[in-house]
């Protein structure tokens, strides 16, 4: 029924059709089909340029990096590693400040037994970035000083 949804929504709104591919591949991955969730995710990304005719290119690309990024989930999720590893890889290359990408790329590998060494190094950057982010949120004057401790 969800699928049928977003389906219609994309019918609906013919300009913005591809943006409810991420959607669909949400509901097909909690329904235990992450392959399924994977295709619909690529096919979003073929299509995903389209949406700058509606959006900034900006919004754009964040929606494609957030789609991206939900895939190595979902490619995990499918016994795909060497895919999400390959996604993560990349996202990394486009992203290195990313505590998130970091972290999520070396428990990938170690929850897989690879590149244990990789693994560790990467898990001890996306901690360095991550203290880095908070204590410049703290010099902001964005978060309080307990915010900036917390781990």
């Amino acid at each position: 029924k969800a699928l049928a949804v977003a389906d219609e929504a994309g019918k609906a709104f013919p300009a913005v059709a591809p943006y409810f591919r991420q959607p669909r591949a949400v509901v097909l991955a909690e329904a235990g089909r992450p392959a399924d969730a994977v295709k619909e995710l690529d096919k979003f990304l073929e299509e995903a340029d389209t949406l700058a005719k509606v959006f900034k290119e900006q919004a754009v690309e964040g929606l494609k990096r957030t789609a991206r990024y939900r895939m190595t989930g979902y490619q995990v999720d499918a016994g795909d590693v060497d895919a999400a590893v390959k996604t993560l890889r990349d996202l990394l290359e486009d992203n290195p400040k990313s505590a998130t990408f970091h972290n999520d790329l070396g428990f990938v590998l170690a929850d897989h037994d690879r590149e244990l060494a990789e693994a560790e190094k990467l898990c001890r950057k996306a901690l360095e970035l991550d203290a880095a982010a908070r204590k410049s949120l703290l010099d902001e004057g964005k978060i309080d000083a307990e915010a900036a401790k917390a781990e």
